[in-house]
């Protein structure tokens, strides 16, 4: 008995001194990861040679980027030390913050907004080569890759066309039914053309009842006020045949969302305005559906005219001065 007392004594021991080798590792690579972090971040404000000697002593030492590394160097735009991360074998498609948030739609989010930049399209190449996942839905279910991309405005085309050679699912829609081109992706008329070529369904409902034609005036606001010389072309693409363009489809749930007309009201963009009301839109439609007139009756028997001069009246700043003009004839 002495003897296995003694054999057990050590064996505990052992274990003892392992787990707690385990632990102390464990404890260094957590701290090595962090410094990783802390380096990239320093580098890619500074770019000097000193800060990337640090990078390069910190992986010989057993640093090894997580996810939260990668998306450091896709965020700050550096696409060496992003390909150098993604080949050390981190798996690209997990997320970066509890709403379910990739590296991809991050990078899609941070692109240059007037054109796609070589820096840009390389973080874009690398991470698909890597594997990400073209057709993730994330962020509250509210965003996919496709849609991400098509509200980047003038580089929005090459980005649909990005993702769309990388598998991206044109047909795809978010849980509440929302496709890429219902947002500001309906204010592009080449996103609207390669998206309904690649399956898009350009009359699509949401379930809340908006369409794509509901957001063709929707825009940034840092063209607000701006010509849109493509609107009509747009709703053309986006008016149903044989619809009326004030119609207003079933709501699965209640919202208050108005016709095409009414909704483009806030846009800013009166060229566009016009072009609905050149197209047939009426001013006296009724602004709201049944289904959201039934859950807020005060809303009941009002006209788009009627929304916007007594909201115009209340809120000054609400609307442009050139959009009320045209609902005052």
């Amino acid at each position: 008995m002495p003897i296995l007392n003694r054999c057990a004594t050590a064996c505990a021991l052992a274990l003892s001194l392992l787990g707690s080798s385990v632990v102390a590792h464990a404890g260094e690579q957590e701290e090595l990861t962090q410094k990783l972090d802390e380096s990239v971040m320093t580098y890619a404000y500074s770019k000097s040679s000193s800060d990337m000697d640090t990078i390069n002593e910190l992986i010989k030492n057993g640093a090894h980027p997580t996810i939260q590394t990668v998306w450091y160097a896709a965020y700050y735009k550096q696409p060496a030390l992003l390909d150098r991360f993604l080949d050390m074998s981190v798996n690209v498609n997990q997320a970066i913050s509890d709403n379910g948030e990739t590296v991809l739609l991050s990078a899609l989010g941070n692109t240059d907004k007037s054109e796609l930049s070589d820096d840009d399209l390389h973080i874009l190449q690398s991470l698909l080569k890597a594997g990400a996942n073209t057709n993730v839905i994330a962020q509250g279910g509210t965003n996919t890759p496709l849609i991400a991309a098509a509200q980047s405005q003038g580089a929005a085309p090459a980005l649909v066309k990005l993702l769309l050679q990388s598998g991206a699912d044109a047909k795809q829609v978010t849980p509440q039914g929302f496709s890429p081109i219902m947002g500001e992706g309906a204010a592009n008329l080449e996103v609207i053309k390669l998206l309904v070529a690649a399956g898009t369904d350009p009359y699509g409902v949401s379930k809340v009842g908006s369409t794509p034609l509901h957001f063709v005036c929707t825009r940034d606001s840092s063209q607000d006020g701006q010509p849109d010389p493509q609107a009509a072309q747009r709703i053309a693409l986006l008016h149903k045949p044989g619809t009326s363009i004030d119609a207003q489809p079933p709501q699965q749930q209640a919202w208050p969302v108005g016709t095409p007309l009414l909704e483009s009201l806030t846009s800013n963009n009166p060229d566009c305005v016009k072009a609905l009301l050149a197209a047939g839109a009426d001013k006296d439609a009724l602004a709201f559906p049944a289904e959201y007139v039934a859950a807020d009756p005060s809303v009941k028997g009002k006209t788009v005219r009627q929304n916007i001069l007594g909201a115009a009246e209340k809120y000054p700043d609400l609307y442009s001065p050139e959009i009320v003009a045209l609902f005052q004839k």
